[in-house]
């Protein structure tokens, strides 16, 4: 049933299948079933329970969580496709704009600053990590992990300014490594399963700054313009709002 990793994590797909297979079962049983941590499964289910996919029932005087009709997944596919249009139709308001900026042969440079090369659009997170105090990222996906350690000196340096931080991310088999990192530093991820804007990767930074990573060209575009900042990060909060925790 690889379908329905278009819409479940990992451990929901077998918790819910489990459930389906199975019937109505408490958190140590399903845990013994599908060899998913307790602790990490009442997290799960309670996601899948706010999802529309589970109940929760009383057996024997404890709780149990019981599979609905698999028909629901159609409700909540439908409604992401609602939030994800709402969010396409925002960011295609604005995106002409940013590709003519990304076909100009010249910029100006007091205005737009085009970076090329992947390890060159690292090092220049790094930089904007410790000169701005409020960052919000959309990503497709994590960045690879021999970056783990500079996302991690990142997450501190900001910590240690007392900055902010929220970020969107792909899932990915890093998910659950990102999140640990995260909670260490005291930020908060959010993650989505949806592809929306394709290998694109942008960031608000201050409500003054905004960059794009095309990471198919290893292109950033970096614009120096309140006005687009506050716009995309306005579509960011609807990102927020939808993501998983």
């Amino acid at each position: 049933m690889d379908e329905l990793d278009e819409i479940f994590t990992p451990h929901e797909k077998r918790s819910y299948t489990t459930l389906l297979r199975k019937g109505p079962m408490t958190v140590f049983e399903l845990s013994k079933e599908t060899g998913i941590a307790r602790t990490k499964l009442y997290e799960v289910c309670e996601r899948l329970v706010r999802k529309g996919l589970l109940e929760v029932g009383v057996g024997k005087r404890k709780k149990i969580y019981i599979a609905r009709e698999p028909r629901n997944i159609l409700s909540l596919v439908e409604e992401r496709f609602r939030e994800i249009e709402k969010t396409r139709s925002r960011i295609s308001s604005i995106l002409p704009a940013l590709e003519k900026m990304h076909a100009m042969k010249k910029v100006d440079g007091e205005m737009v600053t085009v970076i090329k090369g992947e390890t060159a659009i690292i090092n220049h997170f790094e930089n904007l990590s410790g000169a701005v105090k409020k960052t919000a990222v959309f990503a497709k996906a994590l960045a690879p992990t021999k970056y783990t350690g500079r996302w991690e000196r990142w997450l501190k340096t900001m910590k240690e300014r007392g900055s902010l931080f929220r970020a969107v991310y792909e899932h990915s088999p890093q998910t659950e490594e990102a999140k640990k990192i995260a909670k260490k530093f005291g930020f908060e991820i959010r993650f989505i399963n949806e592809d929306i804007v394709g290998r694109v990767d942008w960031a608000v930074y201050d409500e003054r700054i905004f960059h794009i990573a095309i990471w198919d060209s290893a292109t950033l575009i970096q614009i120096n313009s309140p006005e687009v900042a506050k716009a995309f990060l306005s579509v960011f909060d609807t990102l927020w709002g939808t993501a998983e925790k």
